[in-house]
């Protein structure tokens, strides 16, 4: 592959649909205080810099939002973060890394791959018939350093027929998971398991995340692509890696399945599943912090 179409492919693998939670829903349904932290924009992160690899940017990424949630006096009581498909790995990275920070009360993930894909996101939307040829290329690199440095799915994305070289070689999701054996971290357990409220809402008709119950932590099982593991089958929420199984053990998870295609919010779902974990109502100006996807 030239080294051109391997740029176009980057930029086509790294793109995404943007995000829906943004200041006008925030105007229109949450009549509160909001805060929408921009991570990934050029002004903050490539001017007069050297370019990024994909693992790289997911992690400064993190620090920048890490930076501005500690800045923010007004903030230092706690706040809420919802976030949309890959954004929601930066908020969860921001609630586990991020130290020092104040503490995130309620977080609301709509679409987020939470336990990774094995399929590149909007492959047939960009690629059509030569889908299944890019895929099986991407899947032949994506656990070596250019693949890795290919685009910001390389990081999350989980073969499970290969998941010695995913534990090895994957840059953020194993980290972020706390997957790597003898690698965990307490922390980041404790600080996600801190949380009041974690709603995992999964679209209905999800066209993008395959399979499209990892936005529920729910995966393949190791070796096989044949059947889903709901999250409480998976080692992760066995074993508690990061908190999930005593969140929902004392009631503060919510699975939701919500109509629409991938990172689609109806105005019922915002209304049910998003703005009564973003409001509270003990306060005048409650802070909430809508988080992009890219």
């Amino acid at each position: 592959m030239e080294m051109s179409s391997q740029k176009k492919l980057k930029e086509d693998i790294a793109s995404s649909d943007g995000v829906r939670a943004n200041h006008k829903w925030s105007r229109t349904y949450h009549h509160g205080f909001t805060n929408h932290v921009k991570v990934g924009g050029r002004s903050e992160m490539e001017e007069g810099r050297p370019a990024r690899t994909a693992g790289e940017r997911q992690y400064e990424e993190i620090q920048i939002a890490c930076d501005k949630v500690k800045e923010l006096e007004y903030l230092r009581e706690g706040f809420n973060i919802f976030a949309v498909f890959q954004g929601t790995l930066i908020a969860r990275g921001l609630i586990q890394f991020c130290e020092g920070a104040p503490p995130v009360k309620n977080f609301i993930s709509l679409a987020g791959p939470q336990a990774g894909v094995a399929a590149i996101p909007f492959c047939e939307n960009i690629f059509g018939i030569l889908c299944p040829v890019i895929q099986a290329w991407f899947n032949g690199i994506v656990y070596t350093e250019e693949g890795q440095d290919f685009a910001a799915a390389a990081t999350y994305y989980k073969l499970p027929n290969k998941i010695e070289e995913y534990l090895k070689y994957s840059r953020f999701l194993p980290k972020l998971n706390n997957e790597r054996p003898g690698e965990r971290n307490s922390t980041y357990k404790e600080r996600f398991s801190s949380l009041h409220n974690l709603v995992l809402l999964a679209n209905e008709n999800e066209n993008v995340l395959i399979p499209k119950e990892s936005a529920w932590f729910g995966y393949y099982k190791d070796g096989s692509t044949e059947g889903i593991l709901p999250a409480q089958e998976i080692d992760l929420y066995k074993e508690d890696w990061i908190g999930l199984r005593s969140l929902n053990e004392v009631g503060r998870v919510r699975f939701e399945q919500v109509p629409g295609a991938h990172a689609e919010a109806s105005d019922e779902t915002l209304s049910e599943f998003v703005v009564p974990f973003l409001v509270d109502w003990n306060q005048q100006q409650p802070s909430t912090m809508p988080m992009p996807c890219n």
